[in-house]
């Protein structure tokens, strides 16, 4: 009877350790996976995405701003002025207005979505505007059994510290020189 409950204790514990994506391990083992992870990442983004310069040959018009993206692109745009890139009938990105809350010490990094580690952050010149790049991973909740990631970049472009231009992109399906053109693509009307 003891071997039949050490055999369900163990089960339990390896059962929580691979769906926590090992938490279980001490600060230092899991900071060397992750950073293991960081650069497989990394890696992986330089392998899938094809470095090709994309030209932006459709120009998209809303109520308040301009954007222009490769011909080959789709785009849903919400009565907001959200916009959704799809590439191939996959999204791809795209470009949500938030407030700027000045009342918050980083208030980008609040806009960036849940289960997100940031990789880089860096303030980009050559924009209307001021201008922040922050490329970042996300991955599922811990309590989903998906382990995936994907790496994304997000560009913020903030207007007169009140209004913030969130334009993101996964990088599985762009790279980082043709997010910096399409951002750049941006106007206000």
């Amino acid at each position: 009877m003891r071997k039949l409950f050490l055999i369900v204790c163990i089960t339990i514990v390896y059962i929580h350790l691979v769906a926590c994506g090992g938490e279980f391990l001490n600060n230092s083992s899991t900071e060397q996976t992750k950073n293991t992870k960081d650069n497989v990442n990394v890696k992986s983004i330089k392998a899938i995405v094809e470095q090709s310069d994309s030209t932006l040959e459709q120009e998209i018009k809303t109520k308040s701003y301009s954007i222009s993206i490769p011909k080959d692109w789709s785009y849903e745009e919400l009565e907001t002025g959200t916009l959704y890139f799809k590439k191939n009938d996959k999204e791809v990105g795209g470009l949500y207005i938030q407030p700027y809350y000045s009342d918050i010490s980083d208030p980008v990094k609040e806009l960036l979505p849940n289960h997100s580690e940031i990789i880089e952050s860096k303030k980009l010149d050559g924009f209307f505007t001021e201008a922040q790049e922050i490329k970042l991973i996300t991955s599922p909740p811990a309590a989903s059994t998906d382990v995936s990631t994907e790496n994304w970049i997000y560009i913020f472009l903030i207007k007169d510290k009140t209004t913030i231009y969130e334009i993101f992109f996964n990088t599985k399906y762009i790279d980082e020189n043709n997010i910096i053109k399409i951002a750049k693509s941006f106007k206000m009307i």
